[in-house]
């Protein structure tokens, strides 16, 4: 099996097979990412796909290759918090911030930053007009499982509230 890494193959150390994925390499750089798409987009065969060619109609993603877009969505996600409401997220312990950054992870850093009334009770730490306001946003009503099981800004059992 060959790891991308460290350019080398795990099970088998002939150069034939280092010679061979170093040639891999050079084809995917230098033809692929000639057409290389980031949004999905349907292929001429009318397949679902995204970046290089994968087809995610037949072939989807795998578990590990969605946790990696999580990771980076959720850092991605915490830049823009610290970003944008810096004197709101980093005051915060680790519970509350999980809350604003599950809200920007659904809603997007501006459809967090429409939750205006929600964000001043979160800064002046009025926790309860904070979950009231949220629980009643067109949001709440989209997400009300996860709600459910989320942590609520003041404690770490389960709540109906969000916040509180």
């Amino acid at each position: 099996m060959i790891h991308p890494t460290n350019r080398t193959v795990s099970h088998s150390h002939n150069s034939k097979h280092k010679t061979m994925y170093i040639n891999v390499l050079f084809y995917v750089k230098n033809y692929f990412c000639r057409i290389l798409r980031l949004k999905p987009y349907r292929c001429t065969a009318g397949k679902l796909t995204i970046v290089i060619g994968r087809n995610l109609d037949d072939c989807g993603i795998s578990q590990s290759e969605d946790y990696v877009m999580l990771i980076n969505d959720i850092m991605n996600c915490e830049k823009q918090l610290q970003s944008k409401i810096p004197d709101i997220y980093n005051g915060l312990d680790e519970v509350r911030k999980s809350v604003l950054l599950n809200m920007c992870f659904n809603l997007g850093i501006n459809g967090l930053l429409g939750f205006k009334n929600t964000l001043a009770f979160v800064k002046v730490g009025d926790w309860e007009r904070a979950a009231n306001n949220m629980l009643v946003s067109k949001w709440a009503k989209q997400v009300v499982n996860e709600i459910l099981m989320c942590t609520s800004f003041g404690t770490l059992k389960c709540t109906t509230h969000y916040l509180n």
